[in-house]
């Protein structure tokens, strides 16, 4: 073949993967893309309402660290859901793109569509074939995680950058040369750790820190600690810290402030969602019916992978153990609770134990190293030659998986139509690899693409509902804020931004039922749907009757004359509780401007006094009276802001800031300075070489 028509068919082979892929994702989610689907629950909760609210924000000016308008107020950077250092996100901002639900529609389905890519990559350098890698990466973006828990937007993202991540962390292959030189994608594994620690799900970024460091640990054994494999160790390791490094901006509040964080005081005792036996036949099977919440529960991979499974050989299994090692490990931590290692691993890896969603922050990693086994087994079918009978007696494990999951599953239906759609999904993948094994490449590659087709049309339509018709009309009923806004072209109302006249005004519960009201419309909300920072102060004044409708009040201010003395800023005010039910107005302290990011007061007393707030305290509030030096505020009994006034007549404006944020600002810009200055040194020593 000429040099220019073989460069062209290179090309070709390149880009008929992405081709191919990004027809499946459209696909899949046309319907996203230009019918107005759109997904359910949390997704048009506080999800999107918090992702709309700082999106607008960042464009008006700089963000406020206050969000005063949810949960009765928390530090919006304690919120690690929001995705605000996620840097896709900032497409919205910068290029003055309305943070719209079918925007945020899109972003979620083009988030499949780059797992998909970062699969490819990821069995491409593995397995170092295009045909098996494709096949890999189709199958990857038909997993049922990815509809099942397509209402927890970060959660999808993470499942969405596993394969890129263990791609960038794949060690240097055995068999290659280059002494100790260390794989290329190395040089990304900081980004992909720093996208999953600020675009993830916080839990599903403790669970790949901890399987990936299981994994070099499987690696160094297999190796038997060569040189090269310790330098690759080590490379992830100073990766990972580096990564963890960039996001110390996102992830350091809440981990300074951690005893002030409700989930690190209770992480003992929070219920798990865990994986149980019953829930195996959700590898091929829709996972309705099991228990559990059904957004945590699917793991569907399809016939073709497990079929992939049963043909690996025994000389890959060799080469590949760790990879079959880190996928039983994977298994048992999704167990979460029904298997003793994850309950043990948290006792000593506390961190472990912040994620209440076992089964979630594990079986992504899992099903992707499945998925890649199964691409090893495709491969040796289509390498080894095997007799129909051999080819018949690798098959059985997956007939008997199958007819064992129908019983567990459908025990008293008729034949007709689920287990019979399964039993033709069951020969049809046995077709397509008996096909697949005759090496006719192309013919093949349609073949297994088609069952895996198949199979999926059979299963994804009832995973839960992750399409759902006419997103802004069901929201009206449902959602009734985002799609009211949507309707009047809105994301977020202007006035929300605004300094305001008079007190605050009332809490309330809000509207529809993921209450996010307040990051939309500026309303003064008690609660915040899945308490997304979760103040424990919150939580302890939600508790007491008395407290809670002192909270939910306008703004109510408690004068205590003579005032308390404060004792290392904290104030402990007997019968306070009482107190607060008899408060009311007074005109020694009057409100007179309410902002995002603080208040203006009127104070008029001949005395001093402590002044107690229907506000939850925490540390960075302070004030100024009349252009003096800031005066941080007291925690009274524990939980509420208190301010200590002298007697006379003046203003005080109030403020907050995070402590120590500018020193995380500063380490995050440090460690992007290293990894910059790693790709170029790399870059340098590559041409230098070359």
């Amino acid at each position: 073949m000429p040099g220019p028509e073989r460069r062209s068919a290179r090309r070709g082979l390149r880009i008929l993967p992405i081709a191919v892929l990004a027809a499946e994702n459209l696909v899949v989610f046309g319907r996203h893309y230009f019918g107005g689907y759109g997904f359910p629950w949390d997704f048009v909760g506080s999800y999107y309402a918090a992702a709309a609210y700082w999106t607008e924000a960042v464009s008006r000016g700089p963000l406020a660290m206050w969000m005063p308008f949810q949960s009765m107020g928390y530090p919006f950077l304690l919120n690690l859901q929001t995705g605000i250092f996620y840097p896709p996100m900032w497409i919205f901002p910068l290029a003055r793109i309305p943070f719209t639900l079918p925007a945020a529609v899109v972003f979620q389905c083009l988030h499949l569509f780059a797992g998909a890519l970062g699969m490819y990559a990821l069995a491409r350098g593995l397995l170092r074939s295009r045909r098996e890698a494709l096949l890999a990466a189709f199958a990857f973006q038909l997993f049922g995680g990815f509809y099942s828990n397509s209402e927890h937007v970060d959660i999808v993202r993470a499942f969405a950058l596993t394969p890129w991540l263990f791609w960038a962390c794949l060690p240097p292959r055995a068999t290659d040369g280059g002494g100790d030189a260390l794989p290329r994608q190395i040089l990304l594994a900081p980004l992909f750790v720093f996208a999953m620690a600020v675009g993830g799900y916080p839990g599903n970024l403790l669970a790949a820190l901890f399987l990936i460091a299981i994994f070099t640990v499987f690696v160094l054994v297999a190796r038997r600690f060569a040189r090269p494999a310790l330098l690759w160790t080590m490379a992830v390791a100073g990766s990972a810290a580096l990564g963890l490094g960039m996001a110390a901006i996102h992830l350091g509040p809440a981990w300074l402030y951690r005893n002030e964080v409700l989930r690190y005081h209770t992480a003992s005792r929070l219920f798990r969602a865990s994986l149980s036996v019953a829930h195996l036949p959700g590898l091929l099977l829709e996972n309705r019916g099991m228990p559990l919440d059904p957004s945590m529960t699917s793991t569907w991979v399809g016939f073709a992978v497990l079929a992939g499974l049963c043909f690996v050989s025994l000389a890959s299994a060799k080469r590949l153990w760790p990879y079959i090692a880190l996928a039983a490990v994977a298994a048992a931590m999704a167990a979460g609770n029904t298997l003793p290692l994850h309950p043990l691993l948290r006792r000593l890896l506390p961190p472990l134990g912040f994620s209440r969603f076992p089964s979630s922050d594990y079986r992504g990693f899992l099903a992707m190293l499945l998925i890649l086994l199964a691409a090893a087994g495709w491969r040796d079918l289509r390498h080894r030659r095997r007799t129909a009978v051999g080819f018949l007696l690798r098959s059985l494990p997956l007939a008997l998986f199958a007819v064992w999951s129908l019983q567990r599953v459908y025990p008293d239906e008729p034949y007709w139509p689920e287990p019979a759609l399964a039993g033709v999904a069951v020969v049809a993948t046995l077709a397509a690899l008996a096909l697949w094994r005759t090496r006719r490449s192309a013919l093949g590659v349609l073949a297994m693409l088609a069952v895996i087709s198949l199979d999926a049309a059979r299963v994804l339509p009832r995973i839960q509902e992750w399409a759902v018709p006419d997103l802004i009309g069901v929201g009206r009923v449902y959602y009734p804020t985002p799609a009211r806004l949507y309707e009047a072209g809105l994301v977020v109302d202007p006035s929300l931004f605004e300094t305001r006249a008079g007190p605050r005004p009332a809490r309330a519960e809000g509207e529809g039922p993921y209450r996010s009201s307040g990051y939309l419309l500026g309303d003064f909300l008690v609660a915040d749907f899945g308490a997304a920072a979760g103040l424990r102060a919150r939580d302890a004044l939600a508790q007491d009757e008395r407290y809670l409708a002192f909270m939910c009040r306008a703004w109510t201010p408690i004068v205590l004359v003579p005032a308390p003395e404060a004792a290392g800023g904290r104030v402990d005010v007997p019968g306070l509780p009482a107190q607060a039910l008899a408060a009311g107005p007074d005109p020694r302290i009057v409100q007179e401007t309410l902002a995002i990011e603080g208040a203006r007061y009127r104070v008029d007393s001949d005395q001093p006094f402590l002044l107690v707030e229907n506000e939850v305290f925490f540390p960075g509030w302070s004030l100024t009276r009349e252009g003096g030096a800031p005066e941080p505020a007291v925690r009274v009994n524990e939980h509420l802001r208190g301010w200590m006034l002298p007697a006379g007549s003046y203003t005080i404006e109030t403020r907050f800031r995070l402590a120590r944020l500018g020193l995380l600002a500063a380490v995050s810009a440090a460690a992007w300075i290293l990894w910059i200055s790693w790709l170029v040194t790399a870059r340098s020593r590559s041409r230098r070489a070359g």
